[in-house]
């Protein structure tokens, strides 16, 4: 078939679909759930084909539609047609917009999660789980997108002419590590089996904490550092990194690196045994460490770590 035979069927399907949706507006109304799902198809036509701007106009209608509707027996369908939206940003290359979206779509998932599930939720755990999971990789593309962005980039660059200084600024979003938003988007990811960019997140979060704030945040231990503490940052603040440096060993057992596990679990030790926390934290990271060198079948290491694991409990 011809590349001109075909651009004619596509046109006079889209003929028929407007056509169909003008009819369905005259018989049914402006505002009918019917005439929401026609806008979606169409929305759908003009995505498969690239035309972002007509299909963001459809999607919108689609959304004024079902939020009129909004009676609680549509929210899901809300929820999917906001993260539909920011996808669409996405693809447009507008950051900031596709995460309006995205977090509009998370907040009112979480508002119908916190209620009666049978009350707001047409389905099961596992979809609604999904869906969560989903939304916040969504997110998670959206962080990265503004985050990186050229003009992101070129302002955290800006210098103070007159003393030569980096200007201290505040970049997009660096509260979601206060929040713990990154937390939830690299575990959304670890669900989905998407490990790198599960430890992407955490790594971030880590360059967050170091550079958070002031020279009260200057220092954060690493797999480079020593691990010491630095006394002018917080206890809650050293906690963060440790369980932060807990994920990524965690994520690096799930991915086979145990060398890169053992190095992670043992920042976390050295941390919670000078923090003083509980016998039972510190107990925790010499038996993650002993798990992740008995995958490296270094056994004796291993036994030693639970051994020490077992003297600090008892």
């Amino acid at each position: 078939e011809s590349k001109k035979k075909k651009n004619k069927k596509k046109k006079g399907a889209l003929v028929t679909m407007l056509e169909s949706l003008r009819k369905q507006e005259k018989k049914l109304g402006c505002n009918h759930p019917d005439v929401a799902v026609s806008y979606k198809n169409l929305g759908d036509f003009y995505y498969r084909r690239y035309h972002y701007d007509s299909c963001l106009k459809c999607y919108s209608e689609t959304l004024r539609i079902q939020q009129i509707n909004n009676n609680n027996d549509n929210n899901e369908e809300i929820v999917n047609t906001l993260n539909t939206i920011g996808k669409v940003y996405y693809k447009m290359g507008h950051g900031k917009l596709s995460m309006d979206k995205h977090r509009q779509a998370y907040d009112l998932l979480r508002q119908l999660m916190s209620l009666s599930p049978t009350a707001t939720m047409q389905s099961n755990k596992k979809e609604r789980d999904d869906m969560y999971y989903q939304t916040l990789i969504y997110i998670g593309k959206a962080y990265y997108r503004v985050r990186n962005s050229l003009s992101t980039i070129r302002q955290s660059c800006q210098t103070n002419q007159a003393n030569e200084e980096i200007t201290p600024l505040i970049l997009p979003y660096d509260d979601f590590y206060k929040t713990g938003m990154l937390n939830k988007i690299s575990e959304a990811h670890t669900n989905c089996g998407f490990y790198g960019m599960a430890v992407s997140f955490l790594e971030e979060k880590l360059q967050l904490l170091k550079s958070a704030g002031s020279t009260s945040l200057a220092s954060i231990p690493s797999s480079s550092a020593s691990g010491s503490l630095n006394p002018k940052m917080s206890r809650h603040h050293h906690r963060e990194a440790a369980a932060t440096l807990r994920g990524l060993g965690f994520l690096c057992c799930k991915t086979g690196c145990y060398l890169e596990a053992m190095d992670y679990h043992d920042l976390v030790y050295d941390i919670e045994q000078k923090l003083s926390l509980s016998p039972l934290h510190v107990a925790a990271a010499r038996i993650l460490k002993g798990s992740a060198t008995y995958f490296l079948s270094e056994y004796d290491t291993s036994k030693m770590m639970f051994k020490e694991a077992i003297d600090i409990l008892t």
